[in-house]
């Protein structure tokens, strides 16, 4: 099982969702081109635009998927993956849990998100 895919898509989603939400991408200019060949996306514009969508469709998965998980297992989730970064035993203080159940709902949590990313 690969759950260092699931844990590196958490880490990348709040710099993701930022992204998106304020339009934060390379300029966005066509370019005239005489290749004969014309497969492909032809221009900036259209390259954006795809890149916007497979960044929103990523977003909406991984959000579909943690839309999924019991309130502790999301509540780990984004105390580890999305907030600034405390030791394991600050965390289970903060959310009223052992250290035990802290790993053991962090360990279930991302193998559900791996069977929902489709990461396994």
């Amino acid at each position: 099982m690969r759950i260092d895919e699931v844990e590196k898509i958490l880490y990348e989603y709040p710099l993701l969702k930022i992204a998106v939400e304020n339009g934060i991408y390379p300029p966005i200019t066509s370019r005239i081109s005489d290749d004969p060949r014309g497969s492909g996306v032809s221009n900036n514009t259209e390259k954006y635009a795809l890149i916007i969508l497979e960044k929103k469709d990523k977003i909406d998965k991984i959000e579909l998927a943690l839309s999924q998980l019991d309130e502790v297992e999301l509540s780990v989730i984004k105390t580890t993956y999305f907030e600034e970064p405390i030791y394991v035993v600050d965390i289970a203080q903060k959310l009223n849990i052992t250290v035990r159940t802290y790993y053991n709902k962090r360990s279930d949590a991302l193998v559900k998100l791996a069977k929902m990313l489709n990461v396994i």
